[in-house]
Formats: structure tokens, sequence, C-alpha cells
């Protein structure tokens, strides 16, 4: 069930990410995705006394979701400077 919440997250936020990225620059975009990424890492490593499932299932979504983000403009970046290198 983890995995198909999961999988359901991948197509919708590459829609969303293709939508911000004409308004934000890819630099700036990379640097969003990773602030959520560590808010999602923290999100598991903050000790709260008790095991809470909606608390893993949440902050291991929002790190899911992050590093889906991240993919998309670092593999634009990737492709620009190889192109140029070339």
């Amino acid at each position: 069930m983890y995995l198909a919440l999961l999988s359901s997250c991948f197509l919708p936020t590459n829609f969303a990410i293709a939508h911000i990225s004409r308004a934000l620059d890819d630099r700036e975009l990379i640097l969003v995705t990773l602030v959520a990424m560590l808010g999602g890492l923290l999100g598991f490593l903050v000790y709260s006394g008790e095991y809470q499932e909606i608390r893993l299932i949440t902050f291991g979504l929002v790190t899911f979701v992050a590093c889906n983000a991240l993919e998309g403009p670092t593999m634009v970046r990737f492709v620009i400077f190889s192109s140029i290198s070339d």
C-alpha cells in the first residue's frame, strides 16, 4: 500500500515541477527541493519518544517527492553542461 502511494505521487510531481520551472530558475528549484528533502530527512531523525507510523509515512512521502522533483532540474543542468563541453 505504501509503495502504491509513493508511485501515485510520481507523475503529479513531474507535472508540478514542469509548471513551477516556468516561474523559477533551475538553481532556485534545486535549492527548494533540497530544503524539502532536508525537512523530510530531519522528520525521520527527530526523536519524539514513541513510534508513530503516520509521521514516518508522511516524512517518507516528503523525502520521496523531493528526490523525484530534484531529478528533473539536475538532469537539465547536466544536459546543458554536457552539450557545452562537446
